[in-house]
């Protein structure tokens, strides 16, 4: 009987090597009883910014982080470590609703060895949060209520005011980046900036629903 021989070129090799060190470390990671702990650390370091949002901001304007554990992060959203939920319009309802993709937030983190690390899980759990907490804050100020003669008093709601999706995602950036700054060296925010000027104006008033709402994710 002849055997078949299959030939394998290097790349075929690295290839293959690849791929079953990727499969070996989600399995590790899909099985590892330490998620749990991991996951409470990420948990902590995420209600510590949540609540500084909260006294320096978000109360002032009557508005609220809500993680939302519900969401489903099926098919092509399975890449996505976390989500601003634009389209739930809870933001009229002055709700901020995030979704976080622990387990594939743990397995990036458990493919760079970095799972264990406080400081990398902080950084995650306030960068990558922040960036999507941003967002919400951007679709807020979007939706305000305010007069072109306010908007010249206040250069930075200006910004945020005409800023389209490509400027939005790099503000937002920023300001993820902003609420851990020891990783980041990121010392100020446009974002933030515009929050403070959104808080000497006082009115909560906002407009009605935009039409073309959707999801942002990272």
């Amino acid at each position: 009987m002849n055997k078949k021989v299959i030939k394998l070129t290097e790349n075929d090799l690295h290839r293959i090597i690849k791929e079953s060190t990727r499969k070996i470390l989600n399995e590790s990671c899909a099985n590892d009883a330490n998620f749990e702990k991991w996951k409470s650390v990420f948990n902590v370091y995420l209600s510590e910014m949540i609540d500084e949002l909260q006294t320096n901001y978000l109360n002032q304007l009557g508005l609220t982080i809500m993680i939302n554990p519900n969401y489903i992060f099926n098919g092509w959203k399975s890449r996505w470590l976390a989500v601003y939920e634009r389209s739930s319009q809870q933001i009229l309802n002055g709700i901020i609703s995030i979704a976080i993709n622990y387990p594939h937030l743990y397995s990036e983190m458990c493919k760079r060895r970095i799972d264990k690390d406080k400081f990398n899980i902080e950084a995650q759990a306030k960068i990558t949060v922040g960036h999507e907490i941003g967002h919400g804050l951007v679709d807020y100020i979007k939706r305000r209520n305010l007069e072109p003669s306010e908007l010249k008093e206040l250069p930075n709601l200006a910004i945020i005011r005409k800023c389209g999706e490509r400027k939005e995602e790099t503000l937002v950036e920023e300001f993820g980046q902003y609420q851990f700054p020891e990783a980041t060296s990121m010392w100020d925010s446009v974002l933030a900036d515009a929050l403070e000027e959104l808080q000497s104006i006082g009115s909560t008033e906002m407009l009605l629903p935009k039409k073309s709402d959707k999801t942002n994710s990272v």
